[in-house]
Parts: C-alpha cells; structure tokens; sequence
C-alpha cells in the first residue's frame, strides 16, 4: 500500500441466489441425519482418512486415531544428558520472548502488503539467575497508527544488551524481526544482534529429547505443554 485506498474498488457485488437455491434440497436430509448422529448412543462408523485434517483438525481426532501405530509414537522417553546439556548452555540472564500479530486482507497502513504479519503486541519474561525469580514486561499497540516502530524501540529496550532470548517456534517471531530490520534500518544492527541471541524451546521435542505418548505426533506447544 502507497496511499489512501479506494476500498470500494476492491470489491463487488454479486448474487449467489442460484448456488444456493441448487443445494436447498439437500438441508431437510442433512438435519435429519445430524439429528440422528446427536441422538444415538453409539459412535458413527466412519473411516478415519484425510478427511480428518481437512478443511481442519478434527476435535476427535486422537480418538478415532488410536492405536494406529506412527513412526514417532512408542513409550515415554527423556534424553537427560542431551537435555542437560541444553539447559547448561543456557546464558543468563534469560529472556522469553512470546510475539502476536494481527494480519489483515486489506493493508491498514502504508508500506505493508495484504494479509503481511503486523506485529503489535510482545510478551518478555526475564530470569536472571537460575531458579531466580522472574520479571515481566510487554508491549501493547495503542490500536492508533502503525505500530510496528513502536513496537520494535519497546522490543530493544526489553530484551537488553545480553543473554539468550527464548522462544517456542522460533521462527515466527524470527521472522517478525527481520521484517523489522528491514522495515527501519536505523534499527538494523540491533534487530540483527538480537537474532543472534534467540534459542528455539521446541528443539528438544523436535529433536526427541523428550517425548510423551499423550503429545501424539505433535510438537506443537499445545501437544506438548499439557
């Protein structure tokens, strides 16, 4: 975006009357058969397949799918001395770095493209010593304006001049950064330093340092944190 939008132009209007009228005869069957499903005491028969995922997960997925066995699944196992050495490396003092983003189809401010990652919002803990207490701090977008300057002076002044700065994915706060740097080159060197700093929490369930059953073939954090 470059300018004010002519947001109208965008779009148009057009009637979907006729593909709806077409499926019209297939509701009153499809309730019914819904309403047996929720009426019944026992589960549907249904193949498990890629029906599953598509067009999302389903909720009962881990059900469905029990007992088929998968390359990762197998009893609960801890690496301890590839885990040690991993906390060991650790440099305090420790930052843990959460991002949110907003992603919007239509840009709300100049200089970003439809659906670009929007950073507005950053959580930061920060541990000095090992089993020392813990300190918070976070930046919120005031919801006026662009944030992403912002929100990039905030980050800088959170995370310091030293130590290791966490985050569970890495990536998508990575990559958040070095749109930043990108964006504000006056801020360049320090968003680069920081990226030098950054340590991915997922790699040692990735790496399968740890793995419990219950995270299924998962490493997402809401696999993995429970």
């Amino acid at each position: 975006r470059q300018g004010e939008l002519d947001v109208g132009a965008l779009f148009q209007v057009a009637s979907v009357r006729d593909q709806v009228q077409a499926l019209l005869n297939e509701v009153p069957a499809r309730v019914a058969a819904l309403k047996t499903i929720v009426l019944s005491t026992e589960e549907p028969v249904v193949a498990i397949g890629r029906h599953c995922d598509k067009p999302y997960t389903r909720d009962f997925k881990a059900h469905c799918w029990q007992g088929i066995p998968t390359p990762i699944r197998g009893p609960r196992h801890v690496d301890a001395p590839a885990l040690r050495g991993c906390v060991e490396a650790l440099r305090y003092p420790l930052y843990f770095m959460d991002f949110e983003t907003v992603n919007p189809a239509i840009p709300p401010f100049d200089g970003i493209r439809p659906y670009q990652q929007i950073p507005f919002q950053f959580s930061m803990h920060r541990q000095d010593t090992p089993g020392g207490p813990v300190s918070h701090t976070s930046f919120l977008a005031s919801g006026h304006g662009d944030p992403r300057a912002d929100f990039t002076e905030a980050l800088l002044d959170a995370v310091g001049s030293g130590g290791d700065v966490l985050a569970y994915n890495l990536t998508f706060e990575a990559t958040r950064i070095r749109a930043l740097a990108a964006t504000f080159p006056h801020h360049a060197a320090a968003l680069e330093a920081l990226l030098t700093r950054c340590k991915d929490l997922i790699v040692p369930f990735k790496k399968g340092w740890y793995y419990d059953p219950a995270m299924g073939d998962s490493n997402s954090i809401k696999a993995v944190l429970p």
